[in-house]
C-alpha cells in the first residue's frame, strides 16, 4: 500500500501561548531550525511560523493575534483514512510529532513559556513548564500508539 495523490494532509500547528517577548521569537525560530535539522521527516520538516492577525473590526478594542511557532505538514489519519494509510506512514509521523513534543518540552522548560498544539485548528493540547499535559500525552501520543498497535496487531 502506498499514499496516494488525493490523500489529503493536514497541519500540526505548535506556538508559544504565553506572554513573549522578542528575544522568544528569535529562540523560536532557532528551536524550529534545530528541529527541522535534526531528523528525516515524513512529509517535510517544520517550518518556522511567525504571523500576527489583525482584528476583523479595525475599530473594536479587539488586538492583533502574534502566533509565533512552527507547523508540521501530516498526512491525515483520521476517519477511514486510517486503514487506508501505510503502517509504516503512520508510524513515521507519531515518531515526527514525538520529536516535535520533545524538542517543545525542552524549549518550555528552557523559556518557562507555554507551548500550544493544535492539529487541524484543533486544540490537542499544551506543554507548560517543560510537561506536556494530559490531553496530548494520552489524548493524542497514547492514542496514536494504541490505535497502531491494534492495527499491527
Amino acid at each position: 500500500m502506498a499514499i496516494t495523490p488525493e490523500h489529503p494532509k493536514g497541519q500540526l500547528l505548535f506556538c508559544i501561548d504565553s506572554d513573549q517577548e522578542e528575544h522568544h521569537t528569535a529562540e523560536m525560530e532557532d528551536a524550529v531550525r534545530q528541529l527541522a535539522s535534526a531528523r528525516a521527516w515524513t512529509i517535510s520538516p517544520p517550518e518556522f511560523v511567525d504571523v500576527t492577525e489583525e482584528p476583523d473590526d479595525p475599530d473594536s478594542d479587539d488586538l492583533p493575534i502574534r502566533t509565533v511557532g512552527g507547523l508540521v505538514e501530516l498526512y491525515r489519519i483520521d476517519g477511514e483514512w486510517f486503514e487506508r494509510t501505510p503502517v509504516d506512514v503512520v508510524r513515521s509521523q507519531l515518531h515526527d510529532v514525538k520529536a516535535i513534543v520533545e524538542a517543545m518540552s525542552a524549549f518550555s522548560a528552557r523559556t518557562g513559556l507555554d507551548i500550544a498544539f493544535e492539529l487541524n485548528d484543533d486544540s490537542v493540547g499544551w506543554i507548560k513548564r517543560g510537561s506536556p499535559n494530559r490531553l496530548l500525552r494520552e489524548g493524542m501520543l497514547d492514542e496514536w500508539e494504541r490505535a497502531l498497535a491494534a492495527r499491527n496487531a
